[in-house]
């Protein structure tokens, strides 16, 4: 880990200021270090899935640099982001040179492309020589559940396997 920021100014202008002590990169909502690290972990030896698969896990660019960029927060009812901090996001990790964005963010359907934050920052960046990868959504695996649908962007997801470990 190289570098980590935080952005907050577009979710305290719609849903109010945040405690003083959430004024950080920190993953509180656990959901960005695990993505980080599928990105660019190191070789790890001697796992296994309930002790069968024994071998060597690692993240898709093992050794990379990566940084941390966080633009979602804790809100009363759910995690808000907002379209103000991500592309604001969007803009300072093409300045810091990055060579590839991971955005493991989205919405519960898609929007037009002209209306979502990650389609148009996705835009940006690649228009300045930035890969973007995407997650396609949290809801399937049914028909239209993928929400970051940008032909611009590299739209991953998980999937599943008929098979047991017990």
């Amino acid at each position: 880990m190289i570098g980590a920021r935080f952005y907050s100014q577009g979710y305290e202008s719609k849903f109010g200021r945040l405690n003083q002590s959430l004024y950080n990169a920190r993953d509180v909502l656990a959901h960005g270090t695990p993505t980080l690290s599928i990105a660019g972990g190191n070789f790890v030896t001697g796992v296994n899935v309930f002790g069968f698969a024994n071998g060597t896990a690692k993240g898709g660019s093992p050794r990379s640099h990566v940084a941390a960029y966080k633009v979602c927060w804790l809100g009363t009812i759910q995690i808000e982001c907002t379209d103000a901090d991500i592309m604001q996001a969007f803009e300072d990790a093409i300045s810091d040179g990055v060579d590839i964005i991971s955005c493991s963010l989205g919405q519960t359907s898609p929007k037009e492309f002209f209306e979502d934050g990650i389609s148009i920052g996705a835009f940006h960046a690649i228009e300045n020589g930035v890969i973007v990868v995407a997650g396609g959504g949290n809801s399937g695996p049914k028909f239209g559940t993928i929400t970051n649908v940008a032909p611009w962007l590299f739209s991953v997801a998980a999937s599943t396997i008929d098979r047991n470990f017990c």
